[in-house]
């Protein structure tokens, strides 16, 4: 009876325990899910790790908690302008600082980045006057009133707020030094562009500013390059087409795929001269020559000169603007020969006058916030055909958005563009609408890879005329070209480069042609089939240098 008392007790002993136990830690549980400072550091990890959402819940859960911290509320303005909430950042930030305008200083260096990030440099400048008054010995706001300065391209005043920060405080030397290198280069003055350069390099080694000055020296090279005024151009490319095309210079219409492959060889080569050579506007005349040749299909060789002059306007980080006119005269038809054999296919025989052009080209390219840009261009070419084919008028406007990614070396592109061919025959007219999609990226080793896929929709003016065949279709006949494409840039030096390219068409209409097949039992049987369907498969490797 004793023991078994004793054995009560001790159960009842154990059960009071195990209560207490889980008690305690549900009150440290709760304790911690409510205590305001771990959930501020929860929503900080979160926010490091990228997750926003979760970030502003637990900065959210801290302020109502402690709605008199702060700093609480601070992170949460830092969060709301990674998270693309823009407003809602510059209001808490903004009202933090007209509350606790010395404490939070620092706001002001928030806001003014927003304003700077939406181009509205002059907002931007006027917040950090206010950092500078508040502290006028702080180092920092100098720097960044000479950052947004070297975008309005006021570069004397940038200048001048460079070396009042390096004064004030030593330590941002090497971030003025890159910085002053960087506005030198802008300006084209090279040579002190590229001697800061080196200097940065030299005395900041191994740091992430020499790493940005070492990078910056090739690009000192490479502007110095492109400024000069003459210029040089050239492609070589081999390539295998599984499914030639028939008369490429021919009219639309007239053009068939061949269904036989063939391998080619082209040549590109343009030479041009800047008249006008300064920094906002460039004129000259250029000179292009290209010939394509096959090895066995040598009946549809091409080969063009193209001279051309232009005219351009650049404003840095805003627009360009380009308006050129171009001349080309068209050559088709070749001869197999030996060289054929030998594996050289530009035997420079194409002699056959084929077309002439005359087009009148406009270019606009504008820079917008967050890394987007816009591109909106309009052609115009009259094409005088040398055979029976009519001539034509051809209008050609487009645009292209592209979005460079933020934090990843990629840019995606969606565009659109119309091709309207007029000719002086209905027969021979005939309008396109093309959409597409795309992407290139950076990669290691110096690699380039693109990507895109177009949709090309074609409308003639005309019914086919398919003789001795019976045609059955809706409407007039509208061809629709599904293409992908691929390829990739490996950079040898600042000169020359390799390309792999790959290409894949798919191609079918509204026509449906009815033909007699087989007879079968005293029974004809007729084949349907879309005459104008294809697919075609290209692939090439080229060589291409830029003097």
């Amino acid at each position: 009876m004793r023991q078994t008392g004793l054995h009560a007790f001790r159960c009842l002993s154990y059960s009071v325990f195990v209560v207490l136990a889980l008690s305690f830690a549900f009150v440290q549980t709760s304790y911690a899910q409510e205590n305001p400072m771990s959930l501020y550091v929860d929503g900080v990890e979160a926010f490091e790790a990228g997750d926003y959402d979760q970030a502003l819940s637990y900065l959210d859960k801290a302020i109502a908690l402690d709605p008199q911290n702060t700093e609480f509320k601070y992170y949460k303005a830092v969060v709301l302008s990674k998270a693309g909430e823009s407003g809602q950042a510059l209001a808490i930030w903004n009202a933090l600082v007209k509350q606790y305008p010395k404490e939070y200083r620092k706001a002001l260096f928030d806001i003014a980045a927003v304003y700077t990030k939406k181009r509205q440099y002059e907002n931007s400048l006027q917040v950090l006057e206010k950092a500078i008054h508040l502290k006028p010995k702080g180092a920092r706001a100098y720097m960044e009133v000479a950052v947004v300065q070297r975008e309005l391209e006021q570069y004397d005043l940038a200048l001048s707020n460079l070396q009042m920060a390096k004064s004030l405080n030593p330590q941002y030397g090497p971030a003025v030094d890159l910085t002053t290198a960087a506005i030198y280069l802008e300006r084209e003055e090279f040579d002190k562009a590229e001697n800061l350069f080196k200097q940065v390099a030299d005395q900041d080694s191994g740091t992430d500013i020499g790493a940005a000055a070492v990078k910056s020296l090739e690009a000192v090279e490479q502007t110095r390059r492109a400024r000069k005024p003459w210029y040089v151009n050239g492609q070589f490319t081999w390539g295998y087409d599984d499914n030639v095309t028939l008369r490429p210079l021919d009219s639309e219409l007239l053009q068939f795929p061949s269904d036989e492959e063939d391998a080619f060889q082209s040549l590109y080569a343009e030479a041009g001269y800047r008249i006008i050579n300064r920094q906002d506007w460039r004129a000259g005349l250029s000179f292009a020559f290209n010939h394509q040749g096959y090895q066995d299909l040598a009946e549809n060789n091409t080969m063009s000169y193209n001279p051309t002059a232009f005219l351009e306007y650049y404003k840095r980080k805003k627009y360009t603007f380009r308006f050129s006119y171009d001349y080309a005269y068209y050559y088709g038809g070749g001869q197999v020969r030996d060289l054929q054999d030998a594996q050289w296919y530009l035997l420079f025989d194409a002699d056959d006058d084929k077309l002439q052009t005359h087009r009148l080209m406009t270019n606009f390219t504008l820079l917008e916030p967050y890394g987007l840009s816009s591109v909106v261009n309009f052609a115009w070419m009259q094409k005088d055909y040398c055979d029976f084919t009519p001539d034509a008028h051809v209008y050609q406007p487009g645009i292209t958005q592209n979005w460079a990614l933020p934090n990843i070396p990629v840019v995606l592109r969606v565009g659109y563009q119309l091709y309207w061919e007029d000719s002086e025959n209905a027969t021979y007219s005939y309008y396109s609408h093309t959409g597409l999609g795309g992407l290139s990226a950076i990669l290691p080793w110096d690699l380039t890879a693109d990507l895109q896929y177009t949709q090309v929709r074609t409308h003639y003016d005309e019914s086919p005329q398919l003789f001795g065949s019976q045609v059955l279709w809706k409407g007039d006949r509208a061809d629709t070209l599904h293409g992908f494409s691929v390829n990739l840039t490996k950079k040898i030096n600042d000169i020359w480069r390799i390309q792999a390219n790959f290409y894949h068409g798919d191609s079918d209409s509204n026509i449906v042609r009815k033909d007699p097949w087989y007879i079968k039992g005293g029974k004809l049987y007729n084949k349907y089939w879309d005459p104008y369907e294809f697919r075609k498969n290209i692939f090439s490797l080229s060589v291409a240098c830029n003097f």
